[in-house]
């Protein structure tokens, strides 16, 4: 097969248009709709049905598509990894967090990855089965994540703990002052709860029923961010992170029983000396 088809197909099934994919390759419409069906006539199948929103990927399209994006993304990181070679005394190492981690944990935690000399670190966000795919793929070199990695030994993954958070129940303002005995308190006034994707979701729920606690849910949010904020107007109580609780919303108790520890994960055959760097360095971080 042609490379330029398939980079020209690459580029098109990730705009989704030929005006788009010729504005990025800096040709002509024509010569984008060239490629394609010079590449379609090479595999003997149509690439994309023509719709009236767009272009859409047939079946056969898909296929190529999964193939061109693991050769075109190994192709970046050969460049990249040619790049390093004018740095010989660095090492890069490509570090995937769980979405749910990065919106829970201090920047400050992963600094300490930037002041070790020898690392170049990279840190992607992005959901548990993509990071897992890409761990097991060799694309990244260890992930950081809250939730459980079920066979894992079979999978050639090792895991550690990284930390157990301190998780607080917050609120501000005269929301806060009504909450005087706590936990118990927490039922009288309006709470902002998890989404039920969400592992504390499940964690808080359960340290409710063990208090006798019917809390008055007024909504469910996945993004800590917004929780925070929430908290923050008076709004609604809400259970953060130690690492996420600042000056804007006051702490009305901890939530000893929770048990969502943060992980980090690496294959177990023959870790490097870089990746045992890195797992000591964010382990160094007291609690996030």
């Amino acid at each position: 097969m042609n490379y330029n088809h398939l980079r020209y197909f690459h580029v098109v099934s990730e705009t989704g248009s030929l005006t788009a994919a010729a504005r990025e390759l800096g040709v002509t419409v024509p010569t984008v709709s060239e490629q394609i069906k010079q590449l379609e006539t090479t595999v003997g199948h149509r690439l994309f049905d023509r719709t009236g929103s767009g272009l859409r990927l047939t079946e056969v399209g898909r296929v190529t598509q999964q193939h061109t994006s693991i050769m075109f993304r190994e192709g970046e990181r050969l460049s990249e990894r040619l790049e390093m070679l004018d740095q010989p005394d660095r090492h890069r190492l490509e570090i995937g967090v769980s979405s749910t981690v990065s919106r829970a944990m201090a920047a400050e935690s992963f600094l300490p990855l930037f002041r070790i000399d020898s690392l170049f670190a990279r840190i992607h966000s992005g959901e548990e089965p993509q990071l897992l795919h890409a761990l097991s793929t060799h694309e990244f070199d260890l992930i950081v994540t809250d939730q459980p990695i079920p066979d894992a030994g079979d999978r050639g993954i090792e895991i550690e703990v990284l930390h157990r958070p301190r998780m607080l129940a917050v609120a501000s303002g005269g929301l806060a002052e009504r909450v005087e005995r706590f936990p118990f308190d927490l039922g009288s006034v309006p709470f902002l709860h998890y989404t039920r994707s969400s592992r504390y979701r499940w964690e808080i729920d359960r340290f409710f029923r063990e208090h006798g606690i019917l809390p008055k849910v007024v909504g469910e949010v996945s993004d800590i961010g917004i929780l925070r904020a929430v908290a923050a107007q008076g709004v609604a109580a809400v259970v953060l992170p130690r690492s996420a609780v600042d000056r804007t919303v006051e702490v009305l108790g901890e939530l000893p029983s929770l048990r969502s520890d943060v992980l980090v994960a690496y294959r177990s055959e023959e870790p490097s000396e870089f990746v045992k760097t890195a797992v000591a360095a964010l382990r160094s971080v007291e609690g996030a």
